[in-house]
């Protein structure tokens, strides 16, 4: 093997690397609800964005932001072609030994269910906004948008998350 020097274009991106990949597969998992298929989706954006770094190092998180988001689609499409099974077995949840743990694993069900529920561009502007961090503008660059069409898509999934909360605590309340 012989051995060569590293490039500035290596260095760049193995510090891109270095900064994105914990968040990029934390988002991988929100986006597409698959955590084993989100280091894929991951390294697959990172490969993407390193062979097209000519294009990538203008805004290299920008773009492998916007690749993974693409990758997350193609990823969605596909599962919502499959035959859905359940994340969580109800034996396990039957036999836990604390009611609170019990109500704090429904409410977390719920509130995936209601993520999981939103519609893609929904789910990828909730993502990126508030799982990331990312601003309107950055959003709104990732995922070629309106800024105000991502403000739009963000009240619309916080408002049905809000509801889905409010419904949660109405069925606590006739409970007790």
């Amino acid at each position: 093997m012989i051995w060569a020097p590293r490039s500035e274009k290596d260095e760049a991106f193995e510090a891109l690397v270095r900064e994105m990949s914990a968040p990029l597969i934390r988002t991988a998992t929100f986006l597409t609800k698959d955590a084993t298929g989100a280091n894929d989706l991951a390294q697959e954006a990172f490969l993407r964005t390193y062979a097209h770094w000519k294009k990538a190092q203008l805004n290299p998180r920008s773009y492998v932001w916007t690749v993974l988001v693409n990758l997350s689609r193609d990823h969605y499409r596909h599962q919502k072609r499959q035959p859905r099974k359940s994340d969580i077995n109800p034996e396990v949840v039957s036999e836990l030994p604390h009611l609170m743990m019990a109500e704090r694993i429904d409410e977390r069900l719920e509130i995936q269910r209601v993520l999981g529920d939103l519609p893609q561009q929904q789910r990828e502007v909730v993502g990126l906004r508030y799982l990331v961090g990312l601003s309107v503008a950055e959003v709104a660059a990732v995922l070629l948008i309106p800024e105000g069409t991502v403000k739009s898509n963000a009240s619309r999934a916080i408002s049905a998350l809000r509801k889905s909360l409010e419904n949660i605590n109405e069925e606590k309340i006739h409970v007790d």
